[in-house]
């Protein structure tokens, strides 16, 4: 096996880890796509929508009524978000909102839903 098959078969593997990454539910966390979403925001339902970007992705647009808790700042501010309220949270793609998801598990939270494929999938309204 010469050096470029074993950098091909290298390659295949780490895509094929990152898809089912990608794809893996979190135990106690509920997929939502972003219609079923935006069909819930549309009919006054009381999410409460955290993004867990960092500050400049908010910035650069973010679901209407977010608030922002970056995953680099969860491990010392997820006590701001309140654990009684039905929770969306959402990234650019998916994988550090399950991060997110995993360490609210770990400390009690429930009613948790992630929004799948993250803000990517979004077609609704954004803000500034």
């Amino acid at each position: 096996m010469n050096a470029s098959m074993i950098i091909l078969l290298v390659l295949l593997c780490a895509v094929v880890i990152i898809y089912f990454l990608m794809n893996k539910n979190v135990k106690g966390m509920t997929n939502i796509s972003a219609d079923e979403l935006l069909s819930r925001l549309n009919s006054s339902s009381d999410l409460l929508l955290i993004d867990v970007r960092e500050p400049n992705e908010f910035k650069s647009g973010h679901i209407e009524g977010a608030i922002s808790v970056p995953l680099s700042q969860f491990q010392q501010r997820y006590a701001e978000i309140p654990n009684n309220r039905e929770l969306v949270i959402y990234c650019q793609s998916g994988m550090r909102s399950k991060a997110a998801g995993n360490w609210l598990i770990k400390h009690g939270y429930t009613n948790l839903y992630n929004l799948r494929g993250g803000i990517r999938t979004w077609r609704g309204r954004r803000t500034n």
